[in-house]
């Protein structure tokens, strides 16, 4: 288990989230929380999304993380815009299920 993975356990420490996160797919979640953390998501943030409103509908529409449309940068992005008063808490967990059915950006795409 990677460091991050380890911090992020010591804040948010469920039985809930130790079933999640010592699931078979443990690296694919510990892949996908260092990538969100890479594109400078807050840790604990980052940590509480995985297990909570990912893993929520992980479990409800039966996928993996590795088969989910919503990636590290999305959530990165999501992270960014509620911490900076962007949208709120609320907002973005509409924008999260929105994102996971189709996919895409927070951010328009300019071209």
């Amino acid at each position: 288990m990677t460091y991050l993975l380890v911090v992020a356990v010591k804040y948010i420490l469920t039985n809930d989230l130790m079933g999640f996160l010592f699931s078979e797919w443990i690296d694919q979640v510990a892949e996908f929380f260092n990538a969100t953390i890479a594109k400078g998501a807050d840790t604990k943030l980052a940590a509480n999304w995985i297990v909570g409103d990912i893993a929520a509908f992980m479990k409800n529409e039966k996928l993996t993380i590795n088969e989910i449309k919503f990636t590290p940068e999305e959530l990165s992005e999501l992270i960014a815009s509620i911490k900076d008063g962007v949208i709120s808490g609320k907002i973005g967990k509409a924008v999260h299920i929105s994102l996971e059915l189709r996919g895409g950006s927070l951010r328009p795409k300019l071209h």
